[in-house]
């Protein structure tokens, strides 16, 4: 799931700097604030959090 959140964060910067569109809507804050979320949510489970 951290892979997949990175990717989705990722691909939303490579939109934002001239990539063609590869997410549904193109390139939007609220993808960077979904990778986040499903970041932070998968490694929540590992203790990574509770520093």
């Amino acid at each position: 799931m951290v892979f997949a959140g990175l990717m989705t964060i990722a691909l939303n910067l490579a939109m934002e700097f001239g990539a063609p569109r590869m997410l549904p809507g193109g390139h939007n804050f609220l993808y960077l604030a979904l990778g986040a979320a499903v970041i932070f949510g998968s490694l929540w489970p590992f203790g990574w959090m509770d520093r």
